[in-house]
């Protein structure tokens, strides 16, 4: 099973993107602004990693964004960032279990 296929196959994701710690996009399904969404969502795992850490947190595992829009939740084992777009029913919590299990299980290599 491809990567992307795996996101969307999980129940309550409606878009999803892989990206890499540093902003870069490797691919997408369903999202319109997936550069631009690799690019922020980067930066922002970045540099909450390094204030984690500089603070005795750990390393950063995920990030759930809530707003008017819907929700999205972006999931990280410090080199692919899985950035999904949530449907209204899903459930966040189930979503970024299944999405560490695929991080886990799934080979990617980059383009």
């Amino acid at each position: 099973m491809r990567i992307l296929e795996g996101l969307l196959a999980i129940p309550g994701v409606s878009s999803a993107v892989l990206g890499t710690t540093e902003g870069g996009l490797l691919g997408s399904v369903d999202e319109g602004d997936a550069e631009i969404l690799a690019a922020v969502a980067g930066f922002a795992v970045t540099s909450m990693s390094d204030g984690a850490e500089h603070l005795g947190f750990g390393e950063f595992r995920e990030l759930r964004v809530q707003g008017p829009a819907g929700n999205t939740l972006i999931v990280s084992d410090q080199r692919l960032l899985m950035i999904v777009r949530l449907e209204s029913k899903a459930q966040p919590s189930k979503v970024a279990e299944a999405l560490r299990e695929l991080l886990q299980t799934e080979v990617v290599v980059a383009p």
